[in-house]
C-alpha cells in the first residue's frame, strides 16, 4: 500500500497527516532513508495496542563448531534453570 503522507516536526514531536488533512494516530517512530538512484523513503512506526499471536517460536544460533544455524530447544543459566521451564511433573 502507498500513499502519500505529510510529515512536520512540532514541539511535541513529529506529526503525520494524509493528503485529507486527517492525522494519523499513534506514531512511535519515523526513520528516513535516502539512496543515489532511488526515492526518499520514510518507514513510520504505528503503536498497534495489544495484539494476541499464536505460532511457534524458533531461536537459532550459529554452532560452534559448524557454524551452521542450529535450532536450540532449552537454555540452560548458570543457577541452574532452564528456559523453557520442563513441564510439570517431569524429572
Amino acid at each position: 500500500m502507498s500513499e502519500s503522507v505529510r510529515i512536520t516536526t512540532t514541539p511535541r514531536g513529529p506529526v503525520c497527516t494524509l493528503p485529507s488533512g486527517e492525522a494519523i494516530s499513534g506514531v512511535t517512530s519515523i526513520a528516513w532513508s535516502a539512496s543515489v538512484d532511488d526515492i526518499a523513503r520514510a518507514e513510520i512506526t504505528l503503536w498497534s495496542g495489544e495484539i494476541e499471536v499464536d505460532g511457534r517460536m524458533q531461536i537459532l544460533v550459529a554452532h560452534p563448531v559448524t557454524g551452521d544455524a542450529t535450532e536450540v530447544t532449552s537454555i540452560t543459566f548458570a543457577d541452574g534453570t532452564t528456559w523453557p521451564a520442563p513441564p510439570q511433573g517431569a524429572g
